[in-house]
């Protein structure tokens, strides 16, 4: 899963990891990251989600792997409310939406939904064509 972060002196966005997070806070020259009182070699890193038995939206026993689908999303005009995606969200996939890095939930209620290809924002602001929107989905493999 990659993220993005604005460089504080020249605006420069630059996109990070989640090994890269790993990184930082382990040993890179060793290769290595301390959870516990027990070392992880840090190059093992997957970035697929494995979730095993027994909660909602769980897998099997032998555990199912998400993979997320990542779109970059272009608000052409101030104020625009409608996005076509490039395909259909399956229903009931879990969305992962920003705007400008935060985070917002998914419900015709709140800030945004999506029906069929078509993505409604109505959040409590205007998007504008400098806004960066991200839109994220996981699928099972």
């Amino acid at each position: 899963m990659t993220f993005t972060l604005k460089k504080v002196i020249d605006g420069e966005n630059k996109d990070f990891t989640l090994q890269n997070i790993l990184e930082i806070l382990g040993d890179p020259t060793n290769d290595e990251i301390d959870f516990d009182g027990e070392a992880f070699r840090i190059s093992s890193f997957d970035s697929g989600v494995v979730s095993s038995g027994g909660g909602a939206g769980t897998g099997s026993s032998t555990g199912t792997i998400f993979t997320w689908q990542d779109y970059l999303l272009t608000v052409s005009v101030a104020g625009q409310t409608e996005i076509e995606l490039e395909t259909a969200i399956p229903e009931g996939a879990n969305l992962l939406l920003t705007v400008n890095g935060v985070y917002y939930e998914s419900h015709p209620q709140l800030s945004y939904h999506i029906i069929g290809s078509t993505l409604f924002w109505h959040g409590s602001f205007e998007l504008e064509p400098s806004d960066t929107v991200r839109l994220r989905y996981q699928i099972t493999q």
